[in-house]
């Protein structure tokens, strides 16, 4: 991901989010596994960083949630191997099988799907869009490229 005004994700969901409230062991949440985006609301670079974080409680006003961002990692070349270890006690989030950031609590104990994606939102989270666009698909100015997606359950 390279443009201003959008970010991409590698994220986890419930359909029962915040049902019951405050019972994120029930209700599950939303885990981003990773998000990048190029640069912040502000226009601040953000390309070789990467945010990791927990959203539970629905998305009105008794959303809660808690993150992270890492420090300088040149994430913007080359692939990086993103993962995270959810176990019954903890959250591990990894990159290139190094732990950098670690969540004991709220932990979600119910199935969940995973998602990959691109979003757009111009003066949001991830600045305006560029006043020319991105172009059009072939001579585009953004791209997310993912090689494999994996997913293991410890037996």
């Amino acid at each position: 991901m390279d443009a201003p005004g959008q970010w991409s994700a590698f994220w986890s969901q419930t359909p029962t989010i915040g049902k019951p409230m405050d019972d994120v062991a029930t209700a599950g949440m939303e885990i981003d596994f990773v998000e990048h985006r190029a640069v912040d609301h502000e226009g601040k670079p953000l390309a070789t960083k990467a945010n990791f974080t927990l959203h539970w409680n629905g998305y009105g006003k008794e959303h809660k949630g808690k993150g992270h961002q890492t420090p300088v990692l040149g994430l913007d070349k080359e692939f990086h191997v993103y993962g995270v270890e959810w176990t019954e006690s903890a959250y591990r989030f990894f990159i290139d099988g190094k732990p950098y950031w670690e969540v004991k609590e709220p932990i979600s104990k119910r199935p969940q799907f995973m998602i990959l994606s691109s979003e757009v939102e111009s003066g949001a989270w991830s600045a305006a869009i560029p006043a020319e666009s991105y172009g059009n698909r072939a001579s585009g100015k953004t791209k997310i490229v993912v090689d494999y997606v994996r997913h293991y359950v410890k037996p």
